[in-house]
């Protein structure tokens, strides 16, 4: 069972490299990544320097998004959705991570362990820490939201 990561990049340099190395570091394998850049940090070449640039599991896209269609549209959505639209997205699962988002290690193998007791639902949701990044690089949890049990 693949698992497709969806994540959603615009010009935060100082967190995006975070965001990547949470998908990097699952201990599910079967997984590949889409990388929807809105053109920032892609046309800068901050990926071409990225340690992972030719991992075959990364797929990084330019979003080609344009002033009309940031005026038009909430741009995160319409960049997840560009990956169904495109046929990106080649997993039997998907996971939707923004720039300035982590998962833990552990993420894929518990979506696709509890898929597979549960093949019958159609979206999974997890407990969700809260954290802050201060100016000064400090990182702090301050909160969580807590999955309770089937919706």
């Amino acid at each position: 069972m693949r698992v497709s990561c969806l994540c959603v990049c615009h010009d935060k340099p100082d967190v995006t490299h975070e965001a990547i190395a949470s998908i990097l570091r699952q201990t599910y394998p079967d997984w590949e990544a889409i990388i929807v850049d809105s053109g920032v940090l892609y046309d800068a070449g901050y990926y071409e320097r990225s340690t992972w640039r030719d991992d075959a599991r990364i797929k990084v896209i330019r979003s080609h998004e344009t002033v009309e269609t940031r005026l038009k549209h909430a741009m995160a959505p319409w960049c997840f959705n560009e990956c169904f639209r495109k046929g990106w997205a080649t997993g039997d699962l998907v996971v939707y991570l923004c720039d300035d988002d982590i998962l833990y290690p552990d993420a894929f193998d518990t979506f696709t362990r509890f898929y597979r007791q549960h093949p019958d639902a159609q979206a999974l949701y997890a407990s969700q820490d809260v954290g802050v990044i201060y100016p000064n690089g400090w990182h702090a949890i301050i909160g969580e939201r807590r999955a309770q049990g089937m919706g």
